[in-house]
């Protein structure tokens, strides 16, 4: 919506482009064999303005920690600090590093996941049951969403040990996370123009 400067997403395959479509024009195809009204098809022509470049982005969402869950809703233990040696991996395909949106959910303490060599920790900060921080490295947010859909900055929990929006190395990285969290990790990955031929 251009009035409240909220951009769409043009989407091509898995691929999208955030923009506004700030004008078009339609038109009929008519020819000597079809009737006064057109043939029924219409050619549409949009302008758009991107707000963040030309760049097109893909998300992939990949899942950790479900095997933790009882109910869907407590687990097993009472918030350990051990990390999980999970010969879990994760593959950024492209051939620089990309940006990323972790999310953590409730209910664990001092949460931490690592990715390679970096790990991504807040420390002496709480989650409750149906609560959940992500982790932006895009929009360089660290943000704890309460029960009752409030959201609140957890930026100052940070381990500053490290840099909690470095982003994903490209190629294959080992993970490992706090036994017990549950959390998701989504690769933001870009390019100059979409991917057209999926592998």
């Amino acid at each position: 919506d251009v009035r409240l400067l909220t951009p769409g997403r043009l989407y091509v395959n898995d691929w999208y482009f955030e923009c506004y479509i700030i004008k078009s024009s339609k038109s009929l195809h008519n020819d000597e064999n079809s009737s006064k009204y057109g043939d029924g098809v219409s050619t549409n022509s949009f302008t758009i303005i991107s707000p963040n470049g030309s760049m097109w982005k893909n998300e992939t969402t990949y899942m950790f920690g479900r095997e933790f869950l009882i109910d869907g809703l407590t687990y097993p233990m009472d918030y350990p600090y051990g990390y999980v040696n999970s010969n879990k991996f994760i593959t950024n395909t492209e051939y620089v590093p990309c940006d990323f949106e972790l999310t953590i959910y409730g209910a664990c303490q001092s949460p931490a996941v690592s990715v390679g060599l970096q790990t991504y920790e807040l420390e002496d900060c709480y989650l409750s049951t149906g609560e959940y921080i992500k982790i932006n490295s895009l929009n360089k947010t660290v943000d704890k969403t309460k029960v009752n859909g409030t959201k609140v900055s957890v930026f100052r929990f940070r381990n500053r040990d490290f840099n909690i929006f470095e982003k994903i190395p490209a190629g294959k990285s080992q993970l490992a996370w706090q036994e017990g969290i549950v959390f998701d990790l989504t690769l933001i990955r870009e390019r100059g123009e979409p991917l057209w031929i999926k592998t």
